[in-house]
């Protein structure tokens, strides 16, 4: 996904209006518009602010999906990591069993 649709994606999920998402972050509601149509590129700090202001990180708005996990998740998700691919495997196994139980 694009920059613009996370931010929209992640906006979206926090139930959040483009007007008041323009003034959490101190710009106007046409340029978080054009952010989200990929239409403009934002500066590094209005991409910081964007972050802030939906709870995220800049570099989770620039992955391919947004994150939308709870602190616990993304604690978790940071602590795996540094696992080798053979505790990846592991790990997985593990949660699948939870999820099919």
């Amino acid at each position: 996904m694009s920059l613009g649709k996370n931010i929209t994606t992640l906006r979206e999920h926090l139930n959040i209006k483009e007007k008041e998402l323009a003034f959490m972050v101190g710009i106007s509601q046409p340029y978080i518009s054009a952010i989200e149509n990929d239409k403009k590129t934002p500066s590094v700090e209005v991409l910081c602010k964007i972050a802030l202001a939906l709870n995220t990180t800049c570099s989770e708005l620039l992955d391919e999906t947004p994150q939308h996990l709870s602190a616990d998740m993304k604690r978790l998700v940071k602590s795996a990591e540094n696992l080798s691919s053979k505790q990846v495997s592991a790990l997985i196994n593990v949660v699948n069993e939870f999820i099919v139980t």
